[in-house]
């Protein structure tokens, strides 16, 4: 096979299968590791660099390249970027109002929606809580230490520190991770869900729906 039909093989949502790749003849797999930076970066890797990233391909981790970029691997993928997301995120913290709210980079737009009829499927309501539950004010933030979640399918109170490990979230994207909270703490986790406490029942009447917007202009 071609580096290029490889490459194609290996996609794997927004980078490559790492596995997949670490286990290519050395020959292919450093063809297919050039094609690959040469596609996202738009540079050439040298021998050296391209030794240094097929190292990562098992093991996972992170190395620099030319431009400003970076090859990291986690979660069994290996991917692209600029070096400069490895900074963390600066902590934010708006007061959330029904409508559209800018956070750092991203717009996320909260409104009431009827509740669904029928039985609450997990999957749906993933993205809306139960609004007659909110206590006080709501706010949109990056997450503190000590912040807690209870999901309700799994039955316990876990720290977000330790959510984020178990999702294997690497720590320079946790402080992006938008946190909903109201006065007696956080209510919505992105990429988990909501709190026990204001997920949606048979008995609930009125959703906040959550919708987030890449890109700063809603």
């Amino acid at each position: 096979q071609t580096a290029a039909q490889a490459l194609e093989r290996l996609r794997k949502e927004d980078g490559f299968d790492a596995s997949a790749l670490a286990a290519l003849p050395e020959a292919i797999q450093s063809r297919v590791l050039r094609a690959a930076c040469q596609e996202k970066t738009g540079q050439t890797l040298d021998f050296e660099k391209t030794e240094r990233l097929a190292g990562l391909l098992e093991r996972g981790g992170r190395t620099g390249l030319s431009g400003g970029m970076e090859g990291v691997v986690y979660a069994g993928r290996l991917f692209f970027r600029p070096t400069a997301a490895l900074a963390q995120a600066a902590a934010f913290s708006i007061p959330a109002v029904l409508g559209e709210n800018r956070v750092p980079g991203r717009c996320v737009r909260l409104c009431l929606r009827p509740v669904p009829e029928g039985k609450i499927h997990n999957l749906f309501a993933y993205a809306l809580i139960d609004y007659d539950k909110i206590r006080g004010e709501l706010t949109l933030r990056s997450r503190l230490s000590g912040d807690r979640l209870s999901l309700r399918q799994r039955g316990c109170t876990k720290t977000l520190k330790k959510l984020f490990q178990e999702a294997h979230i690497p720590p320079e994207r946790r402080q992006s991770l938008l946190i909903l909270a109201d006065e007696e703490g956080v209510v919505w986790v992105e990429g988990f869900g909501p709190h026990a406490r204001v997920a949606l029942t048979d008995c609930s009447q009125r959703a906040l729906a959550i919708e987030i917007l890449e890109g700063s202009t809603c």
